[in-house]
């Protein structure tokens, strides 16, 4: 689990890496991300896309001000998987 941070008014393009994450194997990659999904409606994300190894990207827009979202990651691997990883991002006027 990660914490990022963005102003309400910011739109941010975003590294997700599960390489940490034990459930992809050290020789298997990413073949397509199933679902990017915030707890709060309050945030949109868009522009989703993966390296083909072990990363996911994709943009956050919006937000309120002093609240902290989850967001949930889920992909397929090449090695047949469904995996799943969250985030959270903390939405802070500066």
């Amino acid at each position: 689990m990660g914490l990022l941070q963005k102003q309400p008014g910011e739109s941010i393009l975003f590294d997700f890496s599960f390489d940490g994450v034990r459930r992809i194997g050290l020789t298997d990659t990413i073949s397509n991300v199933i679902s990017v999904v915030p707890d709060d409606n309050n945030v949109t994300i868009s522009t989703i896309t993966h390296d083909s190894d072990k990363v996911v990207q994709f943009r956050a827009v919006g937000g309120l001000d002093g609240t902290t979202v989850k967001i949930t990651i889920t992909v397929n691997t090449a090695g047949g998987d469904i995996c799943e990883d969250e985030m959270y991002l903390l939405i802070k006027e500066r």
